[in-house]
């Protein structure tokens, strides 16, 4: 079962791959790659996802999941920032609180290090909002749902890209019709390799990479609101992402190559919680410019940290998730915790 899967991890690391490229590189491909890479890892998620009924444990053990690591690492990396902010830059108590208050709030307010931390809270909500739904609705019912969500997300396109919820919750209208896509792809077993769906990927996969040269208007950047042309941006993305898992179900046949991007599949969420930081440090240094070194940095250096934050349980607990090292490090408090999410 794990090998049959093996894909899903190569999809992760072309994913991860393509996601630090887009915060070093500008230019056309940088575009391409920001309309459907974040889209691609809410496809996933609802590709692997299984519904829970009992909603409060279901919430309880991925919380523990996402939002443990998420508190973790925003507190690691927020000390330097509020450290530089206070003794560097001689920022004042208000400016400093307001810096404080930015990390509680997340989302948008996120920027800098922490750019891309609004992912895990909006990857969290449209999760936990898609499990209630699809636990409690027929599926035809929890359609509707989503294509409501989905128009709610464009009216806020159009009329109010500068508003926006804590932990960047206004997103959910867009990333839970994008989960739901991928659960509905696995449930109904779709094979976007054959039939009306490949001419169905062909078509938008290939329209949206011509639309996106010669117009900004298929642009995406989903943390502020900015979801393309309706209908034809959110089909263009799932193309694209099925072309993307096809080229990962071809690259998982050679043995190298899956060790390799699995490998950074599976340390993807540390990747992409500190490839920012690493990115930033080294263009401090100008002779480096846009050089690939910097984006192996971006990478290697992330991957040598999950290394070592799987060598003991407290750091597996805290920047892992893991529910296991949760309980053994926490006593009580970690056992009745963790209780329910066996």
């Amino acid at each position: 079962m794990r090998q049959q899967w093996e894909w899903v991890d190569v999809l992760k690391g072309i994913g991860i791959l393509s996601v630090a490229y887009s915060h070093l590189y500008g230019g056309y491909f940088r575009d391409l790659l920001f309309t459907f890479h974040m889209p691609l890892f809410f496809l996933i998620g609802g590709f692997l996802f299984r519904p829970r009924p009992g909603t409060g444990a279901y919430l309880r053990k991925k919380a523990l999941h996402l939002l443990v690591p998420y508190a973790a690492f925003l507190g690691v990396l927020s000390l330097p920032m509020v450290y530089h902010a206070v003794s560097d830059t001689g920022a004042s108590w208000h400016e400093t609180a307001a810096l404080a208050g930015n990390l509680i709030l997340g989302g948008r307010a996120l920027t800098a290090w922490l750019a891309v931390f609004w992912f895990v809270t909006c990857f969290f909500a449209a999760q936990q909002l898609t499990n209630w739904l699809v636990s409690r609705l027929a599926p035809h019912r929890v359609y509707w749902v989503m294509v409501l969500l989905a128009v709610s997300g464009y009216v806020q396109q159009l009329y109010f890209r500068g508003d926006w919820l804590v932990g960047n919750l206004d997103v959910v209208a867009m990333a839970a019709p994008l989960y739901f896509v991928g659960y509905e792809v696995k449930r109904l077993q779709v094979d976007w390799e054959r039939g009306w769906a490949l001419a169905a990927v062909i078509l938008f996969a290939c329209a949206g990479c011509a639309a996106l040269a010669v117009t900004d208007l298929v642009k995406v950047d989903m943390k502020y609101a900015l979801y393309g042309i309706p209908v034809f941006s959110f089909c263009s993305a799932i193309a694209l992402t099925a072309v993307t898992a096809s080229l990962a179900k071809r690259i998982a046949e050679i043995s190298s190559l899956r060790r390799l991007l699995g490998h950074l599949g599976r340390a993807s969420m540390t990747i992409m919680y500190l490839h920012i930081p690493v990115i930033y440090f080294f263009r401090q240094h100008e002779e480096m410019g846009k050089s690939p070194l910097i984006l192996a940095a971006a990478i290697l250096i992330p991957l040598a940290v999950h290394h070592l934050i799987a060598l003991t349980p407290p750091t597996r607990a805290l920047f892992a998730g893991s529910a296991v090292d949760w309980r053994a490090c926490f006593g009580a408090a970690g056992r009745h915790a963790s209780s329910s999410l066996r």
